[in-house]
């Protein structure tokens, strides 16, 4: 009903608040779940974080071009390092412009990491999630990061009745159409809380590298298609679980990952 009020054709005030009245009317207006205020502004604190990181890859990314340009030629793992990056400024010569604006950048780049160092360390510590932040960095792969983002991005599990739910709202689910008795799916689904969705999809890439029961599932389709003799393997992003269901103590979902047998 509300979709069809945004794309109606006669749109005003008058016939909104009249639709809207009869939602109201009949019960059928929707909620919305609201999180505590101390939970919202400590999520505030945790997006501004995510700003300051891009503003910092953004700085980096301009440091690199700036001596790209000149066809100065550096180590790219070392490049951020403070001692690299002052080391290789008295090496190379190039125009005073242009040197003091890679200082100026990097006094930016130093700058914006002691912020994000500072939110961070403030979040961590706060006494309303310090004990849940310590069980979900118990589980392996699960660093600060991701475990603040489930923390203050989901609240409460308990206010989603199943686990489908949960899924669709971190947006780990594609979106499904039906005609005519049969279904399409499409990509994974935009309408999903975007900040947790993007530090899962994330946390699902590097947990193979701290989980050795992921890394048997995330690495199983590759054996067997060097098995088959398949030239081309195909890249996986996500793990499908076996089972999952919510950890009351943990206020968090745990995936029960099954038992995988590579000679099968």
């Amino acid at each position: 009903m509300l979709e069809a009020i945004t794309v109606a054709k006669k749109k005003n005030d008058i016939s909104d608040a009249e639709k809207l009245a009869d939602l109201l009317r009949c019960n059928l207006l929707p909620e919305c779940y609201i999180q505590p205020k101390e939970v919202r502004e400590l999520r505030r604190v945790l997006r501004y974080r995510t700003l300051i990181m891009r503003q910092i890859i953004r700085m980096k990314n301009k440091i690199s071009g700036l001596l790209m340009e000149e066809g100065i030629e550096y180590e790219g793992r070392k490049l951020h390092t403070k001692r690299y990056f002052f080391n290789l400024l008295e090496q190379i010569e190039i125009f005073d412009e242009l040197l003091q604006i890679l200082k100026m950048s990097r006094e930016c780049l130093e700058f914006l990491k002691s912020i994000e160092k500072e939110l961070v360390a403030g979040l961590k510590v706060h006494p309303e999630i310090q004990e849940r932040l310590k069980r979900l960095r118990s589980i392996p792969g699960v660093g600060q990061i991701t475990a603040l983002t489930w923390i203050l991005e989901i609240g409460d599990v308990h206010r989603f009745p199943n686990i489908k739910k949960a899924v669709s709202y971190c947006g780990l689910c594609s979106g499904q159409k039906e005609s005519g008795g049969k279904q399409y799916r499409g990509p994974i689904s935009k309408k999903r809380n975007k900040h947790l969705q993007t530090v899962l999809i994330e946390a699902a890439k590097f947990a193979p590298l701290w989980n050795k029961q992921l890394a048997e599932v995330y690495d199983l389709p590759k054996l067997k298609s060097l098995s088959d003799g398949k030239k081309s393997i195909r890249p996986i992003i996500g793990i499908r679980p076996g089972r999952m269901q919510p950890d009351a103590a943990n206020g968090c979902l745990v995936t029960y990952v099954p038992k995988v047998h590579l000679n099968n």
